[in-house]
């Protein structure tokens, strides 16, 4: 497109009622602009040009040519608009510089995305993001580790992403706010249609240092088929998508279906095989997905960069040498644990990760079998 400037919340939302009033998919929507040289241009696009790029019966370009008048649609304009004002709600089309990176890269981005809270690209800044998905009716187990993992991984600077529905997704974000880090909720209707209707406080919560985001626009309630097409967009925003319980037949599976197409980790967290809510994880795991039984599993699956960024990030003010010293005089005494040394060194999980990850890459230690030892030589 020659046009990238940033769009409206006006402008937007005429894009959105293109798709959602015209019919037409986010993709044509796109290659529409494309052809029509910016989203700001394919506004005021005339029924001639518009009958050439989109084709099909007359009647049909009629309807698109009146939706593309702001004059036709004013009575739902103005309802939207008037909503966004209501919640605080922003939007922008793909083209637009704020749009987030990792979501461009998928197939099928969305043409236009709302938000309430922190502009996307702000609230995800850090060194990785991990969509954590399950089950609504997590058992004990299921509840505890869910939120050790999620809070070790956004105590180590990650952003947690889920979808904000009940079970697993509310634990994953109410243990990244419980430590002070922001979380980002996407929603399968508008971000004004909180669902379920108990966790409008917890968006609230999230809106103050993070983001809840959706393709829809407000005032879109949320209905069924709406919910596996927002799964591609959990795992298109993230580095790494984490199953901690699932059933086979869920949408964690199909998050995590899309994660593979779209060249993202999997980690699932085995469970008792007896238990329908392990299930779908003890699939995935069988199927190639990582194994996921802590944070470590993870952090250690970040690239270099990645790992350098979090390292800087925790060890801030940290005696780093005296530690890194200790730790190679402990080696030294054989292979050990990262609890081993977490005991030892009386050091927190995401400061010991960042350490050794320092000392892997400088190739003084290696990792073999879950402990850590002296390189040779």
């Amino acid at each position: 497109m020659k046009d990238h400037q940033k769009l409206d919340l006006n402008e937007c939302i005429r894009i959105a009622l293109l798709i959602d009033e015209g019919g037409l998919s986010g993709r044509t929507i796109r290659q529409l602009a494309g052809q029509a040289g910016s989203f700001r241009a394919l506004l005021s696009i005339q029924e001639k040009t518009l009958l050439e790029l989109v084709g099909g019966p007359p009647d049909r370009i009629v309807r698109l040519t009146r939706l593309l008048r702001e004059t036709y649609l004013h009575d739902r304009l103005s309802k939207v608009e008037q909503i966004c004002r209501q919640f605080s709600i922003q939007a922008m089309v793909c083209d637009d510089p704020r749009y987030p990176e990792r979501l461009k890269r998928i197939g099928n981005h969305p043409a236009v995305l709302f938000w309430r809270g922190v502009e996307p690209e702000k609230a995800m800044e850090g060194p990785g993001l991990v969509t954590v998905v399950g089950t609504r009716r997590p058992t004990g187990y299921g509840r505890i580790m869910t939120e050790r993992i999620a809070q070790d991984l956004a105590r180590a600077g990650l952003v947690i992403i889920s979808g904000l529905a009940r079970g697993v997704d509310t634990l994953a974000h109410k243990a990244a706010l419980e430590v002070g880090r922001p979380t980002i909720g996407v929603l399968a209707g508008g971000v004004d249609n909180v669902y379920p209707p108990e966790n409008r406080t917890l968006v609230d919560r999230i809106c103050e240092t993070g983001s809840v985001i959706s393709e829809h626009l407000p005032g879109t309630m949320p209905i069924r088929q709406f919910f596996p097409a927002r799964n591609r967009i959990l795992s298109g925003l993230s580095d790494a998508v984490i199953v901690t319980e699932a059933s086979l037949k869920s949408g964690s599976m199909i998050t995590a279906s899309f994660a593979a197409d779209q060249g993202r980790d999997v980690f699932a967290m085995p469970g008792n095989v007896m238990s329908p809510e392990s299930e779908g994880c003890n699939r995935l795991i069988r199927e190639g997905a990582y194994l996921l039984g802590s944070a470590d599993d993870v952090l250690w699956r970040l690239p270099t960069a990645q790992r350098m960024d979090l390292f800087s990030a925790a060890i801030k003010g940290e005696q780093t040498d005296d530690l890194s010293s200790e730790m190679l005089r402990l080696l030294a005494g054989g292979p050990l644990t990262i609890d081993d040394l977490s005991i030892m060194l009386e050091t927190d999980l995401p400061t010991m990760l960042c350490l050794l990850s320092d000392l892997e890459i400088r190739g003084k230690i290696q990792r073999e079998r879950g402990r850590f030892a002296l390189t040779a030589g």
